[in-house]
């Protein structure tokens, strides 16, 4: 599972954050932007706060330096045999930051990540979609990193995999365009020639099926 932390920063503190797999981030996201390209009334804030659980809590009223720590996992090594320090490496948790005081959405800035330091450095990000292409882009999912090229959103995190001789050969996806009052649609994605505009016989997905070493 990969978490991604989700903040927004308000009157000068954190106001909320929370850590949460980075799947419900991206259906949290997508549905913010469905709510604007449909006219209606879309509110983050609101949104995080009915992701509240036992396993996702919320963390509220943050200073800075409680915001840093909270992005970051410390990791302290110790020597069994005493000879040497305590070796302390810290590794940052992948995060939006919506910064409603300078109305900014940032993440982290990896370039010059050293792992024996926090990691202070952040990326401006365009706006709500482009939160949405970095949420979805830590995923490394081919067709999924494939929609963004081409401006959707999936809708809805539920995907249908299609399977021929224990192989993946197409994924069924509900996703719709980044415009407003853009419609609703079921895409499918094919792994044979990986697009979403399959033009393969049954031959040549018969073949794929077989030819893959596991």
């Amino acid at each position: 599972m990969l978490e991604m932390l989700l903040a927004i920063k308000k009157n000068e503190s954190i106001h909320v954050a929370q850590i949460a797999d980075e799947s419900i981030v991206k259906n949290l996201l997508s549905k913010q932007i469905s709510l604007l390209l449909d006219n209606q009334h879309a509110d983050l804030l609101v949104g995080i706060m009915q992701l509240e659980s036992k396993e996702i809590p919320i963390y509220r009223n943050l200073t800075e330096r409680e915001f840093i720590v909270l992005r970051h996992e410390e990791h302290t090594t110790t020597d069994p045999l005493g000879l040497f320090d305590p070796v302390t490496v810290y590794k940052p948790i992948n995060y939006i930051l919506f910064d409603q005081d300078m109305d900014k959405i940032l993440v982290p800035d990896y370039e010059n990540i050293d792992d024996e330091f926090l990691l202070y450095d952040t990326l401006e990000l365009d706006d709500l979609y482009g939160a949405y292409k970095y949420a979805t882009g830590y995923t490394f999912n081919k067709p999924i990193d494939m929609s963004i090229q081409k401006n959707w959103i999936m809708v809805s995190p539920q995907v249908t995999n299609h399977y021929l001789n224990s192989t993946l050969i197409r994924s069924t996806m509900t996703i719709r365009e980044n415009k407003p009052f853009s419609s609703i649609m079921d895409v499918e994605f094919c792994y044979c020639c990986e697009t979403f505009t399959c033009k393969c016989d049954q031959d040549e997905i018969e073949k794929y099926s077989n030819d893959l070493p596991f």
